[in-house]
C-alpha cells in the first residue's frame, strides 16, 4: 500500500496515497494510526489528497481510529482532502466528527 508516514515532536502524518481506499489498504491504514497513537502522538493527521473513494469498510475504519484517538488524547484530523471526498464526507456529516482541514 503506498503510505508514507512523517513523524516530527508530538506529530504525525499518514500520506495515503492511494486513489481508492478500500480492503487491504484500509486494514493497512488502521493498523499504523493505531501503532502511532498508541506511541503517544498527540495530533495524527491523514493526509487523503490523492484518495477519490472510500467504501463503508474505510468509513466505518475512520470513525474507529478517531474513537480509539479520542480515548488516548490523540487529535485525529483529515488533511488535504481531494474535492470529491470531501463532498461525500460532508454529505454523510463525518466533518462534524472528524476535523477536516481544508486546502
Amino acid at each position: 500500500m503506498g503510505i508514507e508516514i512523517i513523524k516530527k515532536e508530538n506529530e504525525a502524518e499518514i500520506i495515503v496515497s492511494e486513489t481508492s481506499l478500500i480492503g487491504l489498504s484500509v486494514e493497512n491504514l488502521k493498523k499504523d494510526a493505531l501503532e502511532l497513537i498508541e506511541d503517544g502522538f498527540k495530533t495524527l493527521t491523514i493526509n487523503l489528497e490523492k484518495t477519490n473513494y472510500i467504501d463503508s469498510s474505510g468509513i466505518g475504519k475512520l470513525l474507529f481510529i478517531n474513537k480509539k484517538a479520542i480515548s488516548k488524547g490523540t487529535l485525529l484530523r483529515i488533511n488535504r482532502i481531494s474535492p470529491t471526498l470531501l463532498d461525500f464526507f460532508e454529505s454523510l456529516s463525518i466533518d462534524k466528527i472528524i476535523p477536516i482541514l481544508k486546502k
